[in-house]
């Protein structure tokens, strides 16, 4: 029969306990990645949701600029009704909240597929505890959709003001060619121009 052995005392296994759980944490703070966590399960369903119902997301790179200078509306801007479309608000359930409305907007009505398409614009925010983080384009037969996302600010943090400016750039040939009625989507009212895509 083997001997009988002595088990370990138990201040060893805390110890190794502790410093497994200093590590995992060093670790994880150092090398996380930036942003909203990756759920694959969901964004595989969101995609699954956009696919069906005929959209495409186009990719787009956005920046918060340190000194907006808004340049010339698109020609024939307009306003109409806000929120997203029916078909889209069922493909996008949990999406974010949207600014109350888009404030100054300066794009060309105008792009070269071969050249990146920039858009910026201003946004009213629904209270000072979120900001704009960024935007998502979406793509369905001759309609384009900007849709911003606000995020919420960390604990008890607040915007100066409830006006955030973001430039959005859409990388070149991320849009085919042809003739597009572009809307940059707000809660009360959103604005549209007409796009063409050469």
């Amino acid at each position: 029969m083997p001997p009988h052995r002595k088990p370990w005392p138990m201040r060893w296994i805390a110890l190794a306990i502790l410093l497994y759980i200093a590590g995992y944490t060093i670790v994880t703070l150092r090398y996380r990645k930036p942003g909203p966590e990756f759920q694959p399960y969901a964004q595989a369903l969101e995609r699954a949701a956009l696919a069906k119902a005929g959209f495409q997301r186009v990719p787009a790179k956005t920046e918060r600029p340190a000194d907006p200078r808004f340049g010339e509306a698109p020609d024939g801007l307009g306003i109409v009704p806000g929120g997203l479309p029916p078909p889209l608000l069922a493909a996008l359930p949990a999406h974010a909240p949207l600014p109350v409305e888009i404030g100054r907007i300066a794009a060309s009505s105008g792009a070269n597929r071969y050249l990146a398409y920039t858009v910026e614009f201003a946004c009213v925010l629904p209270d000072n505890r979120r900001e704009l983080g960024g935007a998502e384009i979406f793509l369905k037969g001759g309609e384009l959709f900007i849709v911003p996302d606000l995020v919420r600010l960390p604990g008890e943090l607040l915007t100066r003001t409830r006006e955030n400016a973001i430039l959005l750039t859409v990388p070149a040939g991320a849009i085919p060619p042809g003739r597009y009625r572009a809307t940059l989507v707000g809660e009360r009212s959103s604005k549209v121009w007409t796009l063409l895509v050469r």
